[in-house]
């Protein structure tokens, strides 16, 4: 099993939740992020940003996966910000 973190996402999110972007970062030896980039926009219909399920789940290449878990592990940050602007509307 390898242990430490692996991923770091970055995500901005302007007033009102009206606009957000994102980086994702690999980390590539301990204390080591991958390149510099510009931020990407969470925009309409999808913003999906992907994992490889092992490394998230601190797992070694060939270690088995736990059943159902999906790899690539993916999420849609669109989805989670339109379901933040709910929650802010519903306050």
């Amino acid at each position: 099993m390898t242990s430490g973190v692996r991923y770091v996402l970055c995500v901005s999110v302007g007033p009102d939740l009206a606009v957000a972007e994102y980086k994702l970062y690999t980390v590539v030896t301990r204390g080591l992020l991958s390149p510099q980039q510009s931020p990407r926009p969470v925009i309409a219909p999808a913003s999906l940003v992907s994992f490889d399920a092992r490394l998230l789940l601190g797992l070694d290449p060939r270690d088995a996966l736990p059943a159902r878990f999906p790899d690539p592990f993916t999420v849609d940050l669109y989805k989670i910000l339109l379901s933040a602007q709910d929650g802010m509307e519903a306050v």
